[in-house]
């Protein structure tokens, strides 16, 4: 800081040396060379405006301003950021729309630059002229040093990417109107920036005017300080959280913290996990002590903020003779509103280093999130009396499509009073031109985009970003420019929000186009110890619905990877499973761990409207193989998929309690609402909740079905704003086939507790079914204009073991009368300690 406020300082005595050398040395100082053509005022000029005096620049008629203890100035070094004025259009003494054209040429070495990019505080402020044209126009001759200048309101968008060391940048200012409100002079204005002749930024609605001390002292603050709730119309948008690329445990940061990610050096802040090989992302750092806004971050919430996305709150100290207040202005010190800005965006920049958001690239920067609008509102001024200001941050938004973003709403308190407030602020990473961010033809991936295995230290082929692209985004960006044929159509994608669990491609043995028996993929999935399905399902373990989609998705993925439905680019096909079967080996504890599939490819054929593919697949983790199976997929074109006849050729097969003669008298029915309400008053087992809530009422029957040993019927109502439509698929809404199993499993667990099957055991808790193979059969769909779905289970078998109880069936799933799905070998166990 102290050094900041000596180059302040030598800059203004250079100035005023230079003057008085001249001066001394012979009377009047030579004439200056001539300005060259079309420039009005140059850097000299510009300077005397900001450090000396106004009488110098714009003629004696001003000079009576100078004799004020006040004027209005542009900021000096080195927070000054003009060059030149090329065009004027104003009339001193005349309120009226006025124009003003400036230019700034970008140091190619500036103090302030990151990595030769100038960050947006600067890009902002370089538009400062606006203060040099309300001076032009006389507004100390009113003023007369009483009133000093406010920004008190703007709204600004990038529409271009922050300039570059050695760009000239332009800004056309353009004041719209004057109001005064008795003494007080309002003008509004907006400007737009231009480097190297491409816009890059607009200023809009921008209020300002000029206050007395007594009237600045009595501002109220943000009255409307709280942040903005989420806004939506209430439908679920497909992921209830933002999954980070890898976790840290650090809820703070201090000084030295802050100084290492200002060398870049992600992983010794945030962990291993955020480590990438050298020489990577060497831009995705933070500035400087000179220009870092923020002293220490107090709290780094993941889950905090009214989104519950994520929460920041940081500090600033302050100094009286700090740069920021010496050089803005040098009569009247006041922290400029664009380095408050400038803090909160390094504080979003910190937050998406510590989420992992730099792994999606090898070589990318900050950059801002492109015609996001962003409103800043200023309310009370920060001076040299006050000696710190804190900020809060909540998180509105973050994703990873098209490119890694951060939106949030900022609140700055000056003496604990919300005195700035920021709403629509955004960051995102984006590659450096030329850089490898996807695959290229063919699929191959010849260089590092990015990603190391957390679990492994490998580098990925493919990221969390690619699959997030994979599942809701650009295709070609997923998986190499040949998949551009779907830029402007519907093609398949694998689920995405709480329903993608694939995050990366590790290896790939096999050739685009080439779609022979032997291909194999192997991809990862890290299992977070927060993941909704823990949290959803009533016992803290991994649900069968997670296994079987894991599973699938990896092994699709294989097959679209490979370039399946690129030879019929017009056709616009929808993937299906058909049938399958899968053992679990081992029932694991997953949680906060990476589960590796490894998928081979059986087989692949194709006919009129459709292509059919055969995987096996198997699942494990830390080295162990705990989930195995074989699943036969179809990519359908819409035509195929329009006369589905279910298992039963069209033929209505009812459940097996609707074709007997009567309703047996032992069928109890249980409404699930109710029963769950009960759960919190009796011991035993506890059944999924919320997005495994699947059942809205079951029919028991002790000793019924086929084979005499139980039965069960279920039934849930479909409503088209069921979560999972939204994440499966992407422009192709469907029930996962895995949910609709699971409704059977839960249907099983129901039927265990009442009758009695878990009464007299100690802790006795719901599991997967293990060492016994289940086979599924889907000849149909249940879409959003569906009404319901029905299933019935058919008990086979009750096992008993030291600790454990197994019952299993055979069932089937309908849609309104249509049969659409048969499983063998379905069943859950109940565990339970020995007494």
């Amino acid at each position: 800081m102290l050094e900041a406020h000596r180059e302040v300082l030598q800059a203004q005595r250079e100035l005023r040396d230079q003057l008085v050398a001249l001066l001394t040395e012979g009377g009047t100082p030579p004439p200056r060379p001539p300005k060259p053509e079309g420039v009005i005022w140059d850097e000299h000029d510009l300077l005397e405006f900001a450090t000396g005096k106004v009488g110098n620049v714009f003629g004696p008629r001003f000079a009576e301003i100078d004799e004020h203890r006040r004027r209005v100035r542009l900021p000096a070094p080195p927070y000054h950021f003009a060059t030149r004025v090329t065009a004027l259009e104003a009339e001193p003494g005349e309120f009226k729309p006025s124009f003003i054209r400036t230019e700034y040429d970008v140091p190619v070495d500036a103090w302030y630059a990151v990595d030769g990019q100038v960050p947006p505080a600067v890009t902002i402020e370089a538009g400062q002229c606006d203060l040099l044209l309300i001076s032009y126009l006389g507004a100390d001759f009113t003023n007369r040093g009483d009133r000093v200048y406010r920004l008190l309101d703007s709204s600004l968008s990038f529409v271009g990417d922050l300039p570059r060391v050695g760009q000239t940048l332009r800004y056309d200012i353009w004041i719209d109107q004057f109001v005064r409100q008795g003494d007080t002079l309002l003008f509004f204005f907006h400007y737009d920036c231009y480097a190297d002749g491409e816009l890059i930024l607009k200023l809009n609605n921008a209020c300002a005017g000029f206050f007395t001390d007594e009237e600045l002292e009595s501002s109220l603050g943000i009255l409307e300080a709280k942040v903005r709730p989420p806004v939506g119309d209430g439908t679920f948008s497909g992921s209830s959280a933002f999954k980070p690329l890898a976790r840290t445990e650090r809820t703070a940061l201090g000084p030295a913290d802050l100084a290492h990610l200002a060398e870049g050096r992600i992983a010794d802040v945030f962990g291993p996990g955020h480590g990438q090989p050298a020489g990577c992302n060497t831009s995705l750092r933070l500035p400087t002590e000179r220009l870092r806004m923020a002293d220490e971050i107090t709290v780094l919430d993941r889950k905090g903020g009214a989104a519950g996305l994520g929460r920041i709150e940081a500090v600033k100290h302050l100094v009286p003779d700090g740069w920021y207040f010496t050089s803005h202005f040098p009569d009247d010190p006041v922290l400029a509103g664009s380095l408050v800005a400038e803090g909160a965006v390094q504080l979003l920049e910190v937050y998406a280093l510590s989420l992992g958001l730099h792994l999606s690239f090898p070589d990318a920067r900050f950059q801002p999130v492109p015609d996001l609008r962003t409103e800043v509102k200023v309310r009370g001024q920060i001076t040299p009396e006050h000696d710190k200001i804190e900020y809060r941050v909540d998180i509105t938004s973050l994703t990873l499509v098209p490119r890694p973003a951060i939106t949030a709403d900022v609140v700055v308190l000056r003496d604990g009073k919300p005195s700035i407030g920021v709403t629509g602020l955004g960051i995102r990473l984006v590659e450096k031109p030329g850089a490898p961010y996807r695959p290229e033809t063919g699929g191959t991936v010849p260089h590092f985009l990015g990603r190391l295995s957390p679990a492994s230290g490998k580098p990925a082929l493919l990221s969390e970003f690619h699959m997030a692209h994979a599942a809701k985004g650009d295709l070609a960006t997923a998986m190499g420019p040949e998949f551009e044929v779907y830029a402007d159509s519907r093609a398949p994608y694998i689920p995405n929000g709480d329903f993608l669990f694939v995050d990366r491609v590790m290896e790939l043995e096999g050739t685009r186009g080439v779609l022979k028996r032997g291909a194999v993929m192997v991809t990862e999935y890290d299992s977070p110890d927060d993941a909704w399905y823990y949290d959803h399902n009533g016992h803290p373990h991994m649900p069968n619905c997670v296994h079987m989609e894991s599973s699938l998705q990896a092994a699709i993925l294989l097959g679209y990877y490979l370039g399946a439905t690129l030879p019929f680019p017009e056709e616009q096909f929808s993937i299906r499973n058909l049938d399958g079967r899968a053992t679990l080996v081992k029932d694991v504890d997953l949680r906060g761990k990476t589960i590796q599939h490894r998928s081979t490819l059986l087989s692949s054929d194709q006919m009129p409207g459709s292509i059919l593919q055969n995987y096996s697949y198997e699942l494990s983790a830390d080295g162990e193989v705990f989930y195995r199976g074989e699943s036969l997929f179809g990519y359908f074109s819409a035509k195929a998929l329009e006369n589905q006849v279910g298992l039963d050729k069209g033929t209505h097969v009812a459940p097996w309690i609707d074709r007997q003669p009567s309703r047996p008298a032992q069928t109890r029915r249980v409404d699930l609402a109710a029963y769950r309400a009960a759960e919190a008053t009796r011991p035993g087992p506890r059944i999924g909740r919320d997005h495994l809530d699947l059942v809205q009422w079951v029919d028991v029957l002790p000793g019924g079905g086929d084979h005499g040993q139980g039965y069960l019927r279920g039934h849930r109502t479909i409503r088209p704003d069921d979560w999972y439509f939204s994440c499966h698929f992407h422009r192709d809404p469907v029930m996962p086939g895995s949910l609709g199993v699971e409704s059977l499993l839960q249907g099983l667990q129901v039927y265990a507790v009442e009758t009695g099957l878990t009464d007299g055991l100690v802790n006795p808790r719901f599991a997967l079914l293990s060492e016994a193979e289940t086979t599924w059969s889907y000849r149909g769909q249940i879409l959003r204009d569906d009404p319901e779905m029905e299933f019935d289970v058919h008990i086979k078998e009750v096992r008993r073991a030291p600790g454990r109880i197994q019952l299993l069936g055979d069932a089937s799933v309908w849609k309104s009368t249509l049969r659409i799905y048969q499983l063998g070998g379905i069943g859950i166990e109940i565990h339970h300690d020995q007494a």
